[in-house]
């Protein structure tokens, strides 16, 4: 196991946020340190941070390093130091062990990325479905359903299934549904094409 693994196995981000002087709510956001803001928008999970304002993201390693203008082996020192992580520091990290920790950080952005344009694709066709229900639903008996209202009734249901996976699945199930995400996305296209 390398110090990067060691490090992240034996202390979770929220203490050391917390230590660092970086205060969360009960929905792990914060006022993020890393621009100036007066509302929360960075979160922290369980294993990582991601600021929605400023777009800083990484794990408990990359959390030191950015506060305290440290290389990753440095930061690894300060964090086993602070926290007495008893990581056996004399065992260095390989340049390999380091360019493998920041090609899983470089990855675990894409996804965050890929997860925030998911979302905003998800809740802007559902604006746009629940919309239609109204401006196009057949008044009378004899009226023609309108396809934009048959659209509608067939997805509306479904885009709560996609939020509640995007609120409450894990990655694996959010990976899972990158196919239904880009159709979705294609929708919008052709919609907006036509405006």
């Amino acid at each position: 196991m390398s110090i990067f693994e060691e490090a992240k196995e034996r202390l979770d981000i929220k203490t050391a946020a917390e230590y660092y002087g970086i205060k969360s709510n009960r929905a792990g956001m914060c006022i993020c340190p890393f621009h100036s803001e007066n509302t929360p928008s960075m979160k922290l999970y369980s294993d990582n941070f991601y600021c929605f304002g400023c777009g800083e993201h990484g794990d408990v390693i990359v959390l030191a390093e950015k506060l305290f203008q440290l290389s990753p082996v440095e930061a690894i020192k300060k964090l086993n130091t602070d926290f007495i992580l008893g990581i056996d520091l004399n065992e260095r990290a390989t340049p390999e062990e380091v360019n493998e920790y920041y090609l899983k950080m470089i990855e675990k952005h894409r996804f965050k990325e890929w997860e925030e344009h998911a979302w905003n694709v998800i809740i802007e066709y559902q604006r746009i479905l629940k919309s239609w229900l109204y401006l196009y639903k057949p008044w009378r008996p004899n009226d023609k359903p309108d396809g934009r209202h048959t659209e509608s009734l067939r997805w509306y249901e479904y885009t709560n299934y996609l939020c509640s996976v995007f609120i409450n699945g894990d990655d694996e199930e959010k990976k899972s549904l990158k196919e239904t995400i880009n159709h979705i996305e294609q929708k919008l296209k052709k919609q907006k094409a036509l405006m």
